[in-house]
């Protein structure tokens, strides 16, 4: 139970871009569970195989996926059980590579196989795989196909309360998009991707797809070169408006400073309220503070 637990903290961690500590809590729940057998142990490896991907390490992440087939052959433990979350993890890997044909080709072979109970540590892994081979179709250019997949996905992850899962899909559904030559229905699909990103600290989400389509990042008008700087989640007026209000003004004199009316400052603040995920003004001043935009 402690290795298990190690490795729940790591995937958290993971989540919010702390790598350094979720590569420590990874390699303690990996050698916990090795310990006294537990077959979870598998999923400490693809936890620091996704950590190697995200900084560029693939061949680091195929090693660390080799070593879990190798643990699961000599400790007898079911290939069934964790074929799916390997499966995802490689697919994952060789659609960072670019080899989507051989992506889509081994999730539909795994999606076509009778569905089983996810393992420890992923009660999404059917979903995500249907997520990933939405990416694959639109790596092949099945833009279409993709765009539907995507939005369905995403709609069934917000209607399930699976609000991590919905970013994925956010992120990826902006991309289709994008490649739909849909730029306004795009910007809307990332805007709310980013929203759902920033609400959870969801950095990793926000990384990988960066890394997977970094000239959709300068479209949006993200700095590239570096990796911790937040895609603007505001208009230039609203931000205007929060570093106002970060000061302590109020929406009588935000509205003499800025030389707009009260109602356009209401509405801007509420605008505001809503993309940063908040419901008050001082709830608004934290969490802009938190991202350095005030």
């Amino acid at each position: 139970m402690r290795g298990r637990t190690q490795l729940l903290r790591a995937g958290l961690l993971l989540q919010r871009g702390c790598y350094p500590e979720a590569e420590v809590a990874f390699s303690s729940g990996l050698q916990e569970c090795k310990s006294c057998s537990d077959p979870a142990a598998v999923w400490g490896y693809l936890g620091l195989a996704e950590l190697d991907a995200l900084q560029g390490d693939q061949a680091g992440a195929f090693a660390r996926i080799t070593d879990a087939e190798r643990l699961m052959q000599y400790s007898h433990i079911s290939v069934q059980l964790y074929q799916g979350l390997l499966t995802l993890a490689k697919a994952r890997l060789w659609l960072g590579q670019g080899c989507h044909a051989k992506a889509e080709k081994a999730l539909r072979g795994r999606l076509t196989e009778a569905t089983q109970l996810p393992p420890f540590g992923a009660p999404e892994l059917n979903v995500r795989l249907h997520l990933a081979l939405a990416q694959s179709q639109l790596a092949a250019a099945d833009v279409e196909t993709a765009v539907s997949s995507l939005q369905g996905l995403r709609a069934q992850a917000l209607a399930e309360g699976r609000r991590p899962l919905a970013c994925e899909a956010g992120f990826s559904l902006a991309e289709a998009l994008h490649a739909h030559n849909k730029p306004g229905q795009a910007k809307q699909a990332l805007l709310d991707a980013l929203v759902l990103a920033r609400q959870m600290s969801l950095a990793s989400v926000e990384r990988a797809f960066a890394q997977r389509n970094p000239a959709m990042m300068l479209w949006t008008g993200k700095n590239n070169d570096s990796a911790a700087t937040p895609a603007p989640l505001l208009s230039r007026r609203e931000l205007d408006v929060l570093k106002l209000i970060v000061r302590g003004h109020s929406n009588q004199q935000i509205a003499e400073q800025l030389f707009i009316s009260l109602h356009t400052v209401k509405t801007h603040a509420q605008r505001i309220n809503f993309k940063l995920g908040v419901e008050r003004r001082t709830q608004a001043v934290a969490r802009a503070k938190d991202l350095g935009l005030g």
